[in-house]
């Protein structure tokens, strides 16, 4: 049987991995799933059968090893519903690559191709973590104006930020180095400009690119400037304004 094209979204929580693999999946020729490799903890309501969460499908094998990973990912491979897609995926955290390093072997040896997303401001990243961690809402349907005001932690804020930036120079090095084909996309530029952005992930695919309409149920969670998101506002820009990480707070 002829192995299907894959793909996955590399990428760090809250950078908009969950908006971005909803509007892949709206594509007729693109099946994208969400986060397999999260403990089942944060993702309850996975309930598909044909491609379990890997801690559902790990918890039903006997036996484990190094084999198991290899094995679970094998069942994208024989996955059939009702779209008749050519191409076939789902994202990743950094950390869960760092909890499964098989992953990499598996995602080399099948030639995935890897679509790294990132959020290039680190302080949005930690605005919306905060967030989540306040109203416990990862994404929502629904579009809300209101504004969920959060409190940063100062004596960590320069170590957060740099501990994200780090993250991303580390994978986006060794990205360069793995014989696969990789694309990166910026948050930002995906808000700016989705339409071209997609059409341009959807040619790196090998997709349709042409009058397709990308469509996502996901809303922004969190509207509103950074005076109106950050309860301790200045003293962020205290300790920001005399940082490389000043021009945050004025994109």
């Amino acid at each position: 049987m002829k192995k299907k094209q894959k793909f996955c979204i590399v990428t760090t929580a809250r950078s908009g991995s969950g908006w971005l693999y909803t509007l892949l999946d709206s594509h007729p020729q693109i099946k994208a799933f969400s986060e397999p490799f999260i403990w089942r903890k944060y993702r309850p309501y996975w309930t598909d059968k044909q491609f379990p969460s890997y801690y559902d499908f790990k918890n039903s094998v006997s036996k484990k090893s190094l084999w198991t990973l290899f094995k679970y990912l094998d069942i994208l491979d024989s996955y059939k519903d009702e779209k008749n897609f050519d191409i076939i995926g789902f994202k990743v955290m950094y950390y869960q690559i760092i909890e499964n390093p098989e992953l990499l072997i598996k995602i080399i040896f099948d030639r995935y191709k890897i679509v790294h997303l990132v959020r290039q401001n680190y302080l949005d990243i930690l605005i919306s973590r905060s967030a989540l961690q306040q109203n416990g809402l990862a994404h929502s349907t629904k579009t809300t104006k209101e504004t969920t005001q959060v409190t940063l932690n100062i004596s960590s804020l320069i170590k957060d930020l740099s501990r994200l930036e780090r993250n991303y120079k580390i994978i986006r090095i060794f990205l360069k180095l793995i014989p696969l084909p990789v694309m990166e996309i910026k948050y930002e530029s995906l808000v700016r400009n989705r339409d071209q952005v997609l059409c341009l992930l959807a040619d790196f695919l090998g997709v349709d690119s042409n009058s397709i309409t990308f469509g996502s149920e996901f809303k922004r969670t969190n509207s509103g400037g950074y005076k109106d998101k950050i309860a301790n506002y200045n003293q962020v820009v205290k300790i920001l304004e005399s940082s490389k990480y000043a021009n945050f707070l004025s994109t």
